[in-house]
């Protein structure tokens, strides 16, 4: 067996870490090169008055669902296809403008925390828990506001679970906007509203319907020149199926000789032979005639009939002399000339 000395293995984890940090220098000059995507301004306009919405509803600051929005947007542009570096930034920016938008302002530590009231002001004694409003003695108060430790932990419990569903809700709300199209206004009535879809284009089915019924009051046939209302869409053309009838067969074609009596017609397509089916029955009862006519084979003389116009030969012995001799006579090795 190969036997693998120290020496060895420290040649490969030093290749081994050499390949790693050429690898991490291609990923950072790709990431660098590659242009971030970015919201359009109205997605992203419609995006911000949804997240001010929301962070309009935090309590006791603005910044209770600061974290919900962000992580709500990111997690729906990421199904929707976008780099988590992308989405997270894009997130970001959002929740920013939301928050400039309302003028909020980043609370302190101890402003946070309810310890301060005013600058230089000092914690708040109560005479009554907040839970469950029994006397507390004095200097008895749990953290300030309850009456025991029990009290004080079934509140925590409590405002955690509001606090969670109220995150959830916010999370949720910004990233089903984020999921959906901004709103545009309507093409039949010009109100703005919020579509399901990018290929919506009305608020709703009467606007849709009514979009299908504008067509202009009268208009002219093409054919005969009659004004007429369409009936069925606004590019109706001709008054009724006989004027549209005419105006497929008013087209002149060079006038011909009949096949059957040669005189001269005026075709109605450019495939007519024939003057009238009467003229055509006739030239088909004349050829049926000639076909069954006798006729001479090339080959023995005979007389014979055939359906064919184009027969020569009585049956298929006379055809192959005939091809024979054709051969023979056409052919430079013969048996004479030798």
């Amino acid at each position: 067996m190969l036997a693998i000395t120290e020496q060895t293995l420290t040649l490969i984890r030093i290749g081994q870490e050499q390949a790693n940090y050429r690898l991490r220098q291609l990923a950072a000059a790709r990431s660098k090169s590659r242009k971030p995507r970015l919201l359009n301004q109205d997605r992203r306009r419609h995006l911000v008055d949804t997240a001010v919405k929301i962070l309009k509803a935090g309590d006791p600051t603005y910044f209770e669902f600061e974290a919900s929005c962000r992580h709500g947007l990111r997690s729906s542009l990421c199904l929707q296809g976008w780099s988590w570096n992308d989405a997270e930034n894009a997130a970001a920016d959002v929740v920013s403008a939301a928050l400039k938008q309302i003028g909020a302002v980043r609370p302190t530590w101890d402003e946070a925390q309810g310890l301060v009231l005013e600058q230089g002001a000092t914690k708040l004694e109560r005479a009554h828990c907040v839970r469950c409003s029994a006397p507390i003695p004095a200097g008895e108060a749990v953290a300030g506001k309850y009456c025991d430790d029990l009290c004080r932990h079934a509140a925590v419990k409590e405002k955690h679970r509001r606090s969670g569903e109220a995150m959830t809700m916010a999370e949720l709300r910004l990233a089903r906007a984020a999921a959906r199209p901004a709103p545009k206004p309507c093409e039949q009535c010009g109100n703005i509203f919020k579509p399901t879809s990018d290929e919506r284009r009305f608020c709703s089915s009467e606007c849709a319907y009514a979009s299908i019924r504008v067509r202009p009051v009268t208009t002219v046939c093409a054919q005969c020149g009659d004004t007429f209302s369409p009936k069925k869409n606004s590019e109706q053309a001709y008054c009724s199926h006989v004027c549209y009838a005419k105006s497929k067969s008013r087209k002149k074609y060079e006038a011909r000789a009949c096949v059957s009596c040669e005189e001269l017609f005026q075709p109605a397509s450019p495939h007519a032979v024939y003057c009238s089916k009467r003229c055509q029955a006739r030239y088909d009862r004349a050829r049926k005639a000639a076909k069954s006519a006798p006729r001479q084979c090339e080959n023995c003389q005979t007389y014979f009939q055939s359906d064919r116009s184009s027969a020569r030969f009585c049956g298929p012995s006379c055809s192959a002399i005939a091809r024979s001799r054709v051969i023979r006579a056409s052919s430079t090795y013969r048996c004479d000339k030798v």
